[in-house]
């Protein structure tokens, strides 16, 4: 197969056009004009290396009727995304061996690769470490409780000296239990307008500081998940800085939304961490266009209509974002000139793929032909309707975008 006439993003961020030839499932040939069988003229679209997502909740096992590995994988594909990293905390949590191991062909359902994190302790809630060696041997890319904050600091060490043994990250749901005081929404002028228990940024912020001092002192691999607060992005830049091994990500729904766009009691923009102030919205774009934040990932979060309900009280967290990310990310940060369109495509391909050590990322001879067409001049509506996605709870349907995912090619083929 060979894309003729693809528009790719050059390393100073300009655009060039290239044909891709592609051959047992890798490119074998980047030139200005090559010919041959089996040509599909991509004039006028970008093409990207295929999305990778670090940061998904599959909800397998147990809540099938939230998601499927299925249904997951063909809202990968309408995204743009060619591999998906599972979080743990499903039903049952993936806190051992043999769990991991027993979802293992599930995880292999079609196309897309899927990377699975590992407990880092039982059930999420226990304050001593798991078998890391052994969720390391039965394949788990990394270790998070992401959903429950790790909360006994004395835990936390011993955890992060035990990830250093095995040479696995530790990946932060960072959230202090104490002050959480029932919240729902960001604490702000917001919340209380609309009558809403509130949420303070040091919920997230010093769950961080406390970790990542640690993670600096020891040596640790840390990764922060989903970061809100203009002070974590400050703690992340500080410790950069000292030339520690600490990133971070950032969803975009935290990238373009503030709690201000909360005007009604409406569940579908109730997530966890919530959308914070405007200013610590702009914390968070200048921690991506500086580099601080090196990954965006969606935080997919299906839940069923009864889960949502019709209130912010009651209703589950989360949003789903795999079949919108790069669309709105498009619209909202790079057609306006707030972010490049090069940090964007980074933030979702070679650096989630660096920073976890996996394969991806970049169109270059050699490397597997995982790549996502876009037509970035397609004024279209987001609707929930045409989800591939279970989940349909999203504060983006009715949407207007600038951009649509036209083709999502993983290992050479069209899906």
């Amino acid at each position: 197969m060979i894309l003729k006439n693809a528009r790719i993003i050059d390393q100073d961020g300009s655009f060039k056009q290239v044909d891709i030839e592609i051959a047992n499932e890798v490119i074998v040939r980047i030139d200005a004009a090559i010919e041959g069988p089996d040509c599909i003229d991509v004039a006028n679209q970008l093409v990207v290396p295929a999305f990778i997502d670090v940061h998904t909740h599959t909800r397998n096992p147990g809540q099938s009727y939230k998601e499927s590995i299925e249904s997951i994988s063909k809202a990968a594909i309408a995204g743009g995304y060619s591999t998906l990293f599972a979080m743990p905390n499903t039903n049952p949590v993936i806190d051992t061996p043999e769990k991991l191991r027993s979802i293992s062909d599930e995880l292999n359902y079609g196309p897309v690769q899927y990377y699975q994190y590992g407990a880092l302790s039982k059930n999420l809630v226990a304050e001593e470490a798991g078998d890391y060696q052994g969720l390391k041997q039965a394949g788990a890319i990394a270790l998070s409780n992401d959903g429950r904050g790790v909360q006994n600091t004395s835990s936390i060490l011993a955890m992060m000296k035990k990830c250093i043994e095995v040479n696995l990250p530790y990946v932060s749901h960072s959230e202090v239990d104490d002050i959480l005081n029932n919240g729902v929404m960001h604490q702000g002028d917001q919340s209380a307008k609309l009558g809403l228990p509130g949420i303070l940024s040091s919920v997230e912020s010093i769950a961080v500081a406390k970790e990542i001092m640690l993670a600096t002192e020891l040596g640790c691999k840390y990764h922060i998940c989903h970061i809100s607060s203009q002070m974590s992005v400050d703690l992340l830049r500080l410790h950069k800085a000292y030339g520690s091994q600490v990133s971070g990500e950032v969803t975009p729904h935290h990238l373009i939304l503030c709690d201000e766009d909360i005007t009604s009691d409406d569940p579908n923009y109730k997530m966890n961490p919530p959308l914070r102030s405007t200013r610590d919205k702009q914390a968070l774009i200048d921690g991506l266009n500086d580099r601080t934040i090196e990954v965006i990932a969606t935080d997919h979060a299906p839940h069923s209509s009864e889960d949502k309900g019709e209130s912010f009280i009651g209703s589950a967290f989360g949003i789903v974002g795999l079949e919108t990310a790069f669309d709105l990310l498009y619209t909202n940060l790079v057609i306006p000139g707030m972010v490049s369109l090069k940090t964007i495509v980074d933030a979702m391909t070679i650096n989630p793929a660096k920073l976890f050590g996996i394969p991806g990322g970049k169109i270059a001879v050699g490397e597997v032909a995982n790549l996502t067409v876009i037509d970035l001049d397609c004024n279209r509506t987001i609707s929930t309707d045409e989800f591939k996605s279970l989940g349909k709870n999203t504060p983006f349907n009715n949407y207007q975008v600038s951009s649509k995912i036209v083709k999502t090619i993983i290992k050479g083929e069209i899906q």
